[in-house]
């Protein structure tokens, strides 16, 4: 199971709408007096990631980092724990 099908599949458990993101393109950015331009590379702070993955609207984040290393810090359900494995994290949100 790669990345995406395990969000889609907590999504589902969670009944919660989930997209993943797959852009890395560069995008409009505003700079500290608010003006907006396109930087000329990806380079930035926050590196060429675009954020989005393992958020879950109304319940909180799940970030997988690897299959023995899974981080659940949800709210709804209260919920903060480091999982070993896909199927512990799918126990958990049942």
């Amino acid at each position: 199971m790669n990345k995406q099908e395990f969000y889609e599949h907590c999504a589902t458990l969670l009944d919660v709408h989930y997209t993943h993101n797959t852009i890395h393109d560069v995008r409009e950015t505003a700079s500290r007096d608010g003006t907006i331009y396109t930087p000329t590379t990806m380079h930035s702070r926050w590196g060429p990631r675009a954020p989005g993955n393992g958020r879950f609207e109304g319940h909180g984040v799940i970030r997988y980092f690897n299959s023995q290393n899974i981080q659940v810090m949800l709210h709804t359900p209260d919920i903060h724990k480091m999982c070993g494995s896909h199927e512990e994290v799918f126990e958990l949100l049942r």
